[in-house]
């Protein structure tokens, strides 16, 4: 006993069943693509944030780090002692978020070679002055960083 929907679908025959088969495909080839983009989209956009928040994680230490420099530089041009405490606990800090993001943002040669001068600079106003430059150099980096994850800064 065949049911009424059966015998539609031997008459139809397969040319029907081919058109009905390149019609769904025509219908759902849009919305697959459509997730696929919105799923990598979604990716783009999560490793962006992670990128954003790494380098906020970086700027705190290194924003502390360039206070310190600063003090040091407006010290050693008033003729007084250096902080030089300040500086190497600014250097501990932002060796610490390096550690985990330099790598990600690109920027561990920049802060290889800060940190070595930051460390090995006596107490004079220019050496202090080269590595506040230097440090604002780093901030360029990270702007750098930002920019090629598409994050306007």
């Amino acid at each position: 006993m065949s049911t009424p929907a059966d015998r539609t679908a031997a008459r139809r025959g397969p040319a029907a069943l081919l058109v009905s088969a390149a019609v769904t495909l025509a219908l759902l080839g849009p919305l697959v693509f459509l997730a696929v983009h919105g799923w990598r989209s979604a990716g783009d956009d999560r490793e962006a944030a992670k990128d954003l928040r790494a380098g906020v994680e970086y700027l705190r230490p290194l924003t502390r780090l360039t206070g310190a420099l600063t003090d040091a530089w407006v010290s050693a041009a008033a003729g007084r002692t250096a902080d030089q405490q300040a500086v190497r606990a600014g250097v501990a800090a932002t060796d610490a978020v390096d550690e985990r993001y330099a790598d990600r943002l690109g920027v561990r040669g920049t802060w290889t070679d800060l940190r070595q001068r930051a460390l090995a600079a006596g107490p004079s106003a220019g050496a202090a002055a080269e590595l506040v430059d230097r440090t604002v150099g780093l901030y360029g980096r990270l702007d750098v960083a930002f920019n090629n994850a598409g994050i306007q800064s």
